[in-house]
């Protein structure tokens, strides 16, 4: 059988090279294909030359930055890299290839045709270092906090060894941390624990080829903190405004393709479907913004335009983005009579958060990775806050133990 694989592998290939080569001649060759790159590469030598004779950064480090510069131009420019692309998720799917990359890293697509990922263990010392810490400077103000582990695909790990042979940490991870927390006080909400009372399937959560929940399961995970800010924080949400029927639902079929399925291609692992909700009834909203408020209903979080059908979805905008939760800046709810929110969260409360605001009276997300050099506490302390959220898909638990991590400041609470 392996035998046979490889034989398979090796015709595809060869194919591949052959489709590759007619692809260039029928774009009149790779050297015309090449040719708006050169003048930028001498000129970027010039510019080189210059630099090393006023004693700035050495040749061979510019060079290097030059070259790698030049190579992502390159492949943003080449026109015939969606067909690559295309051509490449062919011979993937055809060998039977799951993982690409690597399996630690990379992307794992399941024999379903999800894309997940694989995590590295870790020992959550620095995130609950940094979560108690905060949690006494919320108690100093008299701010609640309450923290929400939001899933990822599998919620047992044992699910990624079953499919890819590997090991993933994923859960362990989440686990612990949540324990630690928990011990010392914190108050948290574990949505697998949600899945599994009800029965979901966590998967049916997720887009296949993008690593964002659905909006059905961001209005859904949004009701279920709206009911806990019921039931131990004051509030009195009405929990109504979550009721299936009272939205209007619009759905595509194999619509978009995700970021990671632009990347795994789709030849490989199809197009996505997707749901777009808003509220029936009546809403009302003025946003805080530096170039002037924001005034409408449900509507200022979505964007409808991105919703085209006709557009190459390699060059689509990601649907997942359509929803906006106006990130640093204050959402005041016209027609709730209570609460003051900030939200620390990361991409999963795009979709979420434009739910969570139907029934709270002011709502503010801030993205603790964009914030530079600029102090969470400072934020907090510049608003009379009555709780204080932490959000965070659970794959970002561990991300500071590599500083190149996109989420290695998720946790920086000081």
């Amino acid at each position: 059988m392996e035998r046979i694989r490889n034989k398979a592998a090796a015709i595809l290939f060869f194919l591949f090279l052959g489709v590759f080569a007619v692809i260039l001649r029928a774009d009149k060759g790779i050297s015309r294909m090449l040719d708006p790159f050169l003048p930028n590469q001498k000129e970027a030598i010039e510019v080189m030359e210059g630099m090393e004779e006023a004693g700035e950064q050495p040749l061979e480090e510019r060079v290097t930055a030059g070259m790698a510069s030049m190579n992502e131009e390159l492949l943003e420019q080449l026109p015939v890299k969606n067909s690559l692309i295309e051509l490449s998720g062919l011979v993937m799917k055809g060998c039977g290839v799951q993982s690409y990359y690597d399996r630690t890293y990379g992307m794992n697509i399941t024999s379903n045709g999800y894309n997940v990922g694989s995590y590295a263990k870790t020992s959550t010392d620095f995130e609950v270092e940094q979560m108690i810490g905060f949690q006494q400077y919320l108690d100093s103000l008299g701010i609640h906090l309450l923290y929400v582990n939001e899933p990822a695909k599998y919620i047992d790990d044992s699910f990624y060894q079953e499919e890819f042979g590997g090991a993933s940490y994923l859960n362990r991870n989440a686990d612990l941390f949540l324990s630690r927390i928990g011990e010392a006080g914190i108050d948290a909400i574990d949505l697998r624990k949600n899945i599994q009372e009800e029965g979901l399937d966590p998967l049916s959560l997720f887009y296949r080829t993008d690593h964002h929940w659905t909006v059905p399961a961001s209005k859904w995970a949004a009701e279920k903190i709206a009911e806990r800010l019921n039931e131990a924080y004051g509030y009195h949400i009405d929990m109504s405004l979550y009721a299936d029927e009272n939205f209007h639902v619009s759905e595509y079929k194999n619509a978009w393709l995700g970021e990671q399925g632009k990347k795994v291609a789709k030849s490989y692992i199809g197009l996505d479907d997707y749901c777009m909700m808003e509220p029936k009834y009546e809403t009302s909203y003025t946003i805080a913004r530096p170039e002037g408020d924001l005034t409408g209903d449900f509507g200022l979080f979505i964007n409808k335009g991105i919703y085209s059908v006709q557009m190459d979805p390699y060059l689509a905008s990601s649907w997942h983005y359509s929803y906006y939760a106006y990130n640093m800046e204050m959402i005041h709810n016209e027609q709730a009579d209570y609460g003051k929110v900030l939200v620390l969260g990361d991409s999963f409360e795009t979709s979420m958060l434009p739910f969570l605001t139907l029934g709270i009276r002011d709502v503010r997300l801030v993205v603790p990775r964009d914030l530079g050099e600029m102090s969470v506490r400072e934020l907090v302390a510049a608003e009379e806050y009555d709780t204080v959220i932490i959000a965070y898909v659970q794959s970002v638990i561990g991300a500071h133990d590599e500083e190149g991590n996109a989420d290695y400041r998720m946790f920086w609470l000081e």
